[in-house]
């Protein structure tokens, strides 16, 4: 059962990564790369995203934070599938 549960939440956080991934993808191709082609990495434009306005270059902050959070989950995930395949063994480093 904890087999089942944790391969179960593992294809869940594999969803929720890659929804981040997106956002990360899209904020960078509608946001970073027009900055880029006009030979700058400063944004000027403000992006309102989930109700909050965010200013020129506090997007590369959201962009990091998403990061960050992919790479946490990509862990996450790692570990579950490896939980869930090594038929229920205790979670560890080794």
């Amino acid at each position: 059962m904890k087999r089942a549960l944790a391969a179960l939440l593992s294809v869940a956080l594999i969803a929720w990564l890659f929804f981040h991934a997106w956002v990360i993808v899209h904020l960078v191709r509608s946001e970073v790369m027009p900055a880029l082609d006009a030979g700058s990495f400063d944004i000027q434009t403000n992006s309102r995203i989930l109700n909050i306005l965010w200013e020129g270059n506090e997007l590369y902050w959201l962009i990091a934070a998403h990061a960050t959070l992919v790479l946490i989950l990509a862990v996450a995930v790692t570990r579950l599938a490896r939980y869930a395949m090594r038929g229920g063994r205790q979670l560890s480093a080794a």
